[in-house]
C-alpha cells in the first residue's frame, strides 16, 4: 500500500500580502535576470548568488501561480 506523497506548498508570501499575479512575477523575474548581467561585469560571487536565489525563489512563485491559475497538469497527454 502506498501513499501519495503531499502536494508541495508554496512559501506564504512575506507578512501575509496576498501573491502577485504571474504577469507582475514575470516582470520581477526580468528585472532580476538584467540585474544578473550588470553583476556578472562587477564580478561579486556574493551579490551573483542573492541574486540567483532571488530568481529561483520568483521562478518557484511563478510555478505555484500557473497551477493555482490553469490546475496541475495531471492527466494530461
Amino acid at each position: 500500500m502506498s501513499a501519495a506523497a503531499p502536494s508541495p506548498q508554496p512559501a506564504p508570501s512575506p507578512r501575509g500580502q496576498q501573491p502577485l499575479p504571474v504577469e507582475a512575477l514575470q516582470d520581477l523575474l526580468g528585472g532580476l535576470l538584467v540585474e544578473r548581467e550588470r553583476l556578472r561585469g562587477e564580478g561579486s560571487d556574493l551579490l551573483l548568488e542573492r541574486n540567483r536565489r532571488e530568481i529561483v525563489r520568483i521562478q518557484r512563485e511563478i510555478c505555484y501561480a500557473l497551477i493555482e491559475t490553469h490546475g496541475p497538469l495531471t492527466g494530461r497527454g
